[in-house]
């Protein structure tokens, strides 16, 4: 294929609708290719035996296929595009080893055009048009980058992110999140078999190639019941045309979706998807680079992102946009224990009020708010009011409805918590996050059997999820089987690194299964590291609790109210800190924190 392809772009709209269709016509399984196989960021490769034989001192190669197949399905027409120069230059006959290669692989696309072409004669004259199918969710999966280069490699998940911001705005189209679908970058998993799995009803795939200061972007959006392709177009423009290209894409999938829709409103939908955030391409570019890094949630890519999100405000500083990313990963670096609560949490907050003073209808510029009232300010009331402006503007945000539930748990409204999570789970089954968290609701409840199974489902859907690990841990604590719940904190300290927060869990763990001294020496450890990096106080409270020394812990604590440490939130419900529940100084903090009701 590089002999024939080197250098030339393939740009067929239906191309992967073409292999989908030729796969069910030789009864080819993408996992176990026999003829066609899915080559990552790369395209297709036919992959069949070849044997060769000599008739009369002549040599010829012939293709082994399968003895019989059968097709028992009707596939949408195939559709030929021309061939391209690179290819028809070819086509010379100077090489017949792979010009005879070249014309096995034709006459196997030949068999299935004619059995298509059967196939319709067999139809009668007169065919029934059939009302298209509503699209009332749609996953983007991550562009493919042709680019040699490494540093556009955030042009894939980047583009998908924004056209899922902008796709969002319709408000009558669900659209999963970026964190559900950033999987697939590296899968190779066949469109058709990623949109199944998301249960969507479309899925939006394509490819991407940047040239200096041009860029090249195809684009199909595909009906996940049959494969049918519902719209394709591809684009080729300087790449300070960008923001045309990405409205483009998402006002043609927009009208395909919200036509085949019943008591819509297309024209106003349309309409919301019109705002530009930026006209400054070089902002955009960082702000795209920033939300790809942001999404890789490692200690180093939070860092990078950062800095890409204040490039982006220095270049634009009315970027809206960006002050939601700033403030979203100021977040993200206090939870990873990057950066201590008290200079992360009113960053992110003046990051998300500058955002909402620029354009007071962004719905994840109000989540980034709430998320700094209930986990820092410990104001519970306010931050549901946030919330509920969110939902308001954007009631399909999935991750909105997430971090709402989880203000929800820490104020003891179980029920209300658990409905909020359902529902972000009804609008994003897969997101991984919320999958996790609805087991937290029956931790908290004192359910252990069904926590441990809403965690073992979650790890059926990413086993390399390091909270999922360490949620499964707490609760296989609590129920005194502390061999497994040391052997999920390693599986997590393996994919995180050796975080604090996982060492103190392992040193509690420790401490109250009896091996008090090995507990004692990872507390040692860790106030070592204290001297070197931040380390939340609420981390030594644990430990301390653990070790039944309560005068400790409670010192601790007291220096965890002051920092506070995000886990603090959670003080009236941790089940762990049970022992401690019948002190006055227990009751005294809550009533400090306004959480003794």
């Amino acid at each position: 294929m590089d002999l024939v392809w080197r250098d030339t772009i393939v740009e067929e709209s239906n191309l992967n609708v073409i292999i989908h269709t030729l796969r069910k016509a030789l009864g080819d399984d993408p996992r176990e290719s026999k003829y066609i196989e899915t080559v990552a960021k790369r395209g297709f490769r036919f992959v069949a035996k070849v044997q060769t034989e000599i008739h009369n001192g002549i040599q010829n190669e012939q293709l082994i296929t399968a003895q019989n197949f059968s097709v028992d399905r009707q596939f949408p027409p195939l559709q030929v595009m021309p061939a391209s120069p690179a290819l028809a230059e070819f086509a010379r006959p100077t090489n017949r080893r792979l010009m005879i290669w070249l014309t096995a692989v034709t006459a196997v696309i030949l068999m299935a055009a004619i059995f298509f072409l059967g196939q319709k004669n067999r139809q009668p004259e007169t065919r029934q048009i059939v009302a298209p199918e509503a699209i009332r969710t749609i996953a983007v999966l991550p562009f493919r980058v042709l680019s040699t280069e490494k540093d556009d490699d955030y042009l894939s998940l980047g583009l998908a992110d924004a056209l899922i911001t902008t796709l969002s705005q319709t408000r009558q189209v669900i659209v999963r999140q970026t964190e559900t679908i950033s999987k697939y970058q590296t899968s190779g998993k066949d469109p058709l078999e990623a949109g199944r799995e998301q249960n969507v009803d479309a899925v939006l795939e394509g490819q991407v190639q940047r040239m200096g200061d041009r860029v090249r972007v195809t684009a199909r959006l595909i009906r996940t019941s049959d494969g049918t392709s519902l719209w394709a177009d591809h684009f080729d423009e300087q790449f300070t045309n960008i923001f045309a290209v990405e409205d483009a894409i998402a006002e043609k999938v927009a009208r395909t979706a919200v036509h085949a829709m019943k008591d819509s409103n297309p024209n106003l939908a349309i309409e919301r998807l019109t705002k530009h955030y930026t006209d400054n391409n070089q902002a955009y570019e960082a702000y795209l680079k920033g939300r790809y890094l942001w999404n890789k949630r490692t200690v180093d890519s939070l860092h990078k992102a950062l800095a890409y999100f204040q490039e982006a405000i220095r270049l634009d500083p009315n970027y809206s946009l960006a002050y939601v990313g700033l403030a979203d990963t100021y977040t993200l670096l206090s939870f990873f224990t990057l950066m201590a609560p008290n200079e992360a949490f009113p960053k992110a907050r003046a990051a998300a009020e500058k955002a909402l003073a620029i354009d007071n209808t962004l719905a994840e510029a109000y989540t980034a708010l709430g998320q700094v009232k209930s986990f820092y300010e410990w104001d519970w009331n306010g931050a549901e009011e946030e919330f509920q402006k969110g939902i308001s503007l954007d009631p399909n945000y999935p991750l909105l409805h997430h971090w709402r539930s989880l203000n929800l748990m820490a104020m003891g409204r179980s029920n209300e918590a658990r409905a909020a999570m359902q529902r972000a789970l009804e609008l994003d089954p897969l997101l991984i996050i919320a999958n996790v968290n609805l087991g937290r609701i029956d931790y908290y409840e004192e359910r252990y059997d069904e926590a441990i199974k809403q965690y073992q489902r979650a790890l059926e859907l990413d086993d390399n999820f390091m909270r999922t690990h360490l949620r499964l841990s707490l609760a296989y604590t609590r129920q005194g089987l502390y061999q497994d719940a040391l052997n999920e904190s390693q599986k997590a300290r393996a994919i995180a690194g050796d975080t604090p927060q996982i060492t103190a869990q392992i040193a509690y763990v420790l401490a109250i299964s009896g091996q008090q001294t090995k507990a004692r020496d990872a507390l040692a450890e860790l106030k070592g590291r204290a001297a070197r990096q931040y380390v939340p106080p609420y981390d030594f409270a644990l430990i301390y609790t653990g070790l039944g020394d309560k005068d400790q812990a409670f010192e601790w604590f007291e220096k965890a109210y002051a920092d506070h440490s995000t886990e603090m939130i959670y003080f009236k419900v941790e089940p762990m800190l049970a022992s401690l529940r019948s002190d006055p100084r227990y009751q005294n903090m809550l009533v400090r924190m306004r959480r003794a009701q």
